[in-house]
């Protein structure tokens, strides 16, 4: 079905470059979102979605330490550019009813990471999966929801519960949970909830690694 499957990226520019397609193989890659280009991704944004200012708001005093333009315009993990504090903030949760972002203070905070989530319905690639999961309760597997991230080991629940066997930072409500065998993709599911961590149990999370 895919004759190129086999070859690496680089294997093909030169085939590509031997039967004449020079413009082709030489052409610039494009790695962001084609129709964006150029611009500023939040001023991309603005021009469909309609500004709602709100408060960024410290998950853990409660007191709003800045203001924002829309939830829309941020993500799980995403540094806030907060001016006038010790520690960098990033983005720990989002309250659209509120429209309100709950921001942590520091890259390794607590509220930033994750062993657990919840999850919709899986489109299984698999069958025996599913049958597997159905059957015993539960599903060994692996886990990533970024393509640049390594492979966690997780088990999957049929309540759609997702355990991890390492913490993971940003795991962001809305993207994919994609899961995995040793040699095959065994389908995906969106994410729903993150359930963060508290201080203690990332602590005790990363001693058993």
């Amino acid at each position: 079905m895919f004759p190129l499957g086999e070859l690496q990226k680089s294997e093909v520019k030169q085939l590509a470059k031997r039967i004449g397609l020079h413009r082709l193989a030489e052409k610039r890659e494009s790695t962001g979102i084609c129709f964006v280009g150029k611009r500023n991704f939040k001023s991309f944004i603005r021009e469909y979605i309609t500004s709602k200012p709100g408060h960024f708001v410290d998950v853990d005093s409660g007191a709003v330490v800045g203001h924002h333009e829309g939830i829309h315009q941020w993500t799980v993990g995403q540094r806030c550019r907060l001016s006038s504090y010790l520690q960098p903030y990033f983005v720990a949760r989002k309250d659209a009813a509120s429209n309100t972002i709950y921001v942590a203070s520091g890259h390794d905070h607590a509220a930033l990471h994750c062993t657990r989530f919840h999850i919709g319905d899986i489109n299984w690639l698999c069958q025996r999966s599913r049958q597997q999961l159905a059957t015993n309760g539960s599903l060994r597997g692996r886990f990533r929801f970024q393509h640049t991230k390594p492979l966690v080991d997780c088990q999957l629940l049929p309540s759609g519960v997702v355990q991890l066997d390492a913490p993971l930072r940003a795991i962001t409500p809305g993207q994919y949970a994609v899961f995995y065998d040793d040699v095959a993709c065994l389908g995906a599911a969106r994410i729903q909830q993150a359930e963060a961590l508290q201080q203690t149990e990332l602590q005790i999370a990363r001693e058993q690694m």
